[in-house]
């Protein structure tokens, strides 16, 4: 979000276990954390600052109806990810799992049809984090040198929204950034 609305922002990473100095400013005791000059404190978990970013940004919809759309779209996109690892089993899995991640593909797919964007002719905080998430399943399976998992469970409006969106200049330039965290094939 902070990237396509070209927000400046400093990310701050803690890798090792030792390190316990942002706990001061945690109210869950865990990252992420986001504070802003109109919040004055810290807030904490992922769903809470992405949808203040996007509130922010002018990103989680114009109408009550539209802001609870696109928050299931981001809550969609949450189930998604909870299932990348069963992408390992292949488009051909008949899987309990893997048939819970081909109905959740498929029901995105639905939602998407022929638009360019999930909800409006711009994006949305949904489309931010469905990008994220089939973006991701694509990286994977090019660092396992397997074939786009997404197109081949039938979904190429998906596959042609990953494109559109990594067109966008904004992210086309993360996505060009050295300093970006990589994702590894275990990721």
């Amino acid at each position: 979000l902070l990237e396509l609305t070209e927000t400046p922002y400093d990310s701050v990473m803690y890798f090792s276990r030792d390190v316990k100095e942002y706990k001061a400013y945690a109210p869950f005791g865990q990252m992420p954390l986001y504070t802003d000059k109109d919040l004055g404190t810290f807030i904490a978990q992922q769903g809470a600052i992405v949808r203040h970013i996007a509130r922010s940004a002018g990103l989680a919809g114009k109408t009550p109806a539209d802001e609870a759309h696109i928050d299931m779209l981001f809550e969609g996109a949450k189930d998604i990810w909870g299932k990348k690892d069963l992408i390992h089993e292949g488009p051909d899995s008949e899987s309990p799992d893997a048939k819970k991640l081909k109905m959740f593909l498929g029901a995105a797919a639905k939602l998407l049809g022929d638009k360019s964007y999930f909800v409006y002719d711009s994006p949305t905080y949904a489309d931010v984090a469905m990008f994220h998430v089939l973006h991701s399943l694509e990286e994977i399976c090019s660092l396992t040198q397997t074939a786009s998992y997404v197109k081949a469970v039938g979904h190429t409006n998906l596959v042609a929204f990953v494109e559109r969106f990594r067109a966008l200049p904004p992210i086309a330039a993360y996505l060009r950034y050295a300093q970006r965290p990589q994702l590894t094939a275990s990721r």
